[in-house]
């Protein structure tokens, strides 16, 4: 049986779970606030000026989160992370710790510029 939980996390950020109860395992997509794309784009759609780009999936290698990827787009010029995907996450983590996880992913390949 497949269950969708709804998550806002620090009273902005949606994060949403489709996971399987059987195997306790899902996916996840959660937003961003905007933090720095620094990802090689794996493809881009774009409608009139607005452009939004994904990245290739990412394996991390972590039990809990073995795979992610990034969407950007254009904001005032520049091209910023604002959404993920999460694949074959424990449904059990809390948002709270995946958002951690995520921002750590980020903050490692891209840099400092990764707040809050």
């Amino acid at each position: 049986m497949i269950e969708v939980k709804n998550y806002i996390i620090y009273n902005y950020l949606k994060l949403v779970y489709v996971c399987d109860t059987h195997s306790g395992r899902g996916d996840a997509v959660g937003d961003l606030p905007g933090w720095p794309f620094c990802f090689k784009v794996s493809s881009a759609h774009g409608i009139n000026d607005g452009k939004v780009v994904w990245s290739d999936w990412i394996n991390l290698n972590d039990e809990e989160m073995p795979s992610v990827r990034f969407s950007g787009a254009e904001v005032f010029g520049k091209l910023l992370a604002v959404n993920f995907q999460a694949r074959g996450i424990h449904c059990e983590l809390k948002p709270e710790e995946l958002f951690r996880k995520i921002k750590a992913v980020v903050h490692d390949l891209c840099g400092e510029g990764t707040v809050p």
